[in-house]
């Protein structure tokens, strides 16, 4: 089938058939797009502004809405560009029923702050600090009674004592901060993250205020971890 000279594929009646909503190919990105054209007369109207263009798509069983797949992937976030394209998408689709992000395989970079604070709607506690177990200087102080002379005042040699016992399982911990929302999120709309082992620092900083305040369903395999 062509329209305006171009080529056009994958067309797609709604069920009352009033309207064609088909993929053509955008002049300027050279990638597909969806366009939806009245049956009784008129131009098609085109209705996604996908970079990677639009895969898939098919109509609602009542024919008043239309979902599609692209691909607009950010392989890290290691690239400040990654994290606009993301926001610029929000900003394209704010009407969008769900959107669906894909991070799997992203090693991370720089903390996405700016895209969470578009998708946000619940204040969350971010990481908590702790340090390990152990601390090689603490351990240290705590070697000082091995040394000390046995002739020394009963008080001085109760108090190494204590600090022995103290040191020997140190840690430090600093709870997170809590992070209030936007005012006004970008998108409100329900979300879908598709994760994978590969994903990791900056990608689990992305993930977990989702996960926590429960604004996003979280599928795929056990990430593996923030750096910090």
């Amino acid at each position: 089938m062509t329209w305006k000279r171009k080529e056009l594929f994958s067309p797609r009646w709604p069920p009352d058939g009033t309207r064609l909503a088909f993929l053509a190919e955008d002049p300027g990105s050279k990638q597909a797009q969806l366009f939806v054209m009245p049956m009784d007369g008129g131009d098609a109207m085109r209705i996604t502004e996908a970079k990677e263009g639009v895969d898939a798509y098919a109509w609602s069983p009542d024919g008043a809405q239309i979902a599609f797949i692209t691909e607009d992937q950010a392989p890290s976030f290691g690239d400040p560009k990654f994290e606009k394209d993301a926001i610029d998408f929000l900003k394209a689709h704010t009407h969008a029923k769900v959107i669906i992000f894909d991070v799997r395989g992203n090693g991370g970079g720089n903390s996405p702050d700016h895209l969470l604070q578009a998708l946000i709607t619940k204040p969350y506690r971010y990481w908590n600090q702790l340090s390990g177990m152990s601390i090689g200087l603490p351990k240290a102080y705590a070697g000082m009674v091995d040394h000390i002379d046995a002739k020394t005042d009963p008080q001085d040699h109760g108090f190494m004592d204590g600090m022995n016992a103290y040191f020997q399982r140190p840690m430090l911990y600093v709870p997170g901060e809590l992070v209030k929302p936007s005012a006004a999120p970008i998108y409100m709309g329900k979300l879908i993250v598709l994760a994978d082992q590969a994903c990791a620092s900056a990608c689990e900083d992305f993930l977990m205020p989702l996960k926590v305040t429960g604004r996003a369903i979280i599928i795929g395999d056990v990430t593996f971890g923030s750096s910090g």
